[in-house]
């Protein structure tokens, strides 16, 4: 998955992109529905957000906060929004994830740069969970894909309730395999034994290789197999709450 590509590419790759000019530029660079590796853009204050991060970007150059009394000011959807369209955190990664071949299930997801989330992103998202949950999803069901920022997001936040929209969403084309990962990571991270004493499990997640590296083969069968653990994961984790 983590190949060496070319020079080019990579200086493509650590330049700061925002979401719209990877969706605008970056994705012939990988194999597949090009929409697995885009972000989704939250509606909510958009325009607003946008304005100020291109504030940021004029003065800064790079990717950097809003001042805390400007991020304050913002509402939950604004912040919402503004957290997942502009990452604050820089952290210098020598390997990004730069293929991803189309028939293949990926034990991690893609990482396309070098920009996370800040911490007060973080806390965000999980402090507002149930929110974040309602956003994403209205988004989701609306877009009918999920970018790549909401599914990092999901995984971090532990978004079970998400899994029947994810399950949809991804039968709608089946082609954005990286919603598989994500399902994967809610069963491991909720310790659900069916999946993690399953073939999938032990190839992806008991292997030498670095996270990044780790992949099978996604066959008809692999595919079903996933899909029909998260959903028993679904109803048991429903059951529960």
């Amino acid at each position: 998955m983590k190949k060496t590509f070319i020079a080019l590419l990579s200086l493509i790759i650590c330049m700061k992109a925002s979401p719209q000019a990877v969706k605008d530029g970056n994705t012939h660079l990988f194999p597949g529905d090009p929409e697995e590796y885009t972000a989704s853009t939250p509606p909510y204050g958009l325009d607003k957000v946008e304005k100020l991060v291109t504030q940021l970007s004029r003065e800064y150059g790079s990717s950097t906060a809003l001042a805390p009394n400007v991020y304050t000011s913002l509402s939950l959807r604004e912040k919402f929004t503004y957290n997942m369209i502009h990452a604050e955190s820089y952290r210098q990664i020598c390997s990004l994830s730069l293929i991803r071949e189309p028939n293949k299930l990926y034990a991690e997801l893609p990482r396309l740069s070098e920009y996370g989330l800040s911490q007060r992103q973080m806390d965000f998202f999980k402090d507002n969970r149930d929110s974040v949950i309602v956003l994403m999803s209205e988004c989701i069901g609306e877009d009918r894909r999920v970018g790549l920022n909401f599914k990092n997001v999901i995984i971090d936040i532990h978004a079970t309730e998400m899994i029947p929209l994810l399950l949809a969403t991804y039968k709608i084309g089946k082609k954005d395999h990286d919603i598989l990962t994500v399902l994967m990571w809610l069963m491991i991270d909720g310790k659900y034994q069916p999946f993690m004493t399953s073939v999938p499990y032990k190839k992806l997640h008991n292997s030498s290789e670095s996270y990044y590296e780790r992949s099978i083969d996604l066959d008809v069968g692999v595919e079903a197999l996933i899909l029909r653990y998260a959903s028993d994961y679904a109803a048991v984790h429903h059951k529960k709450a």
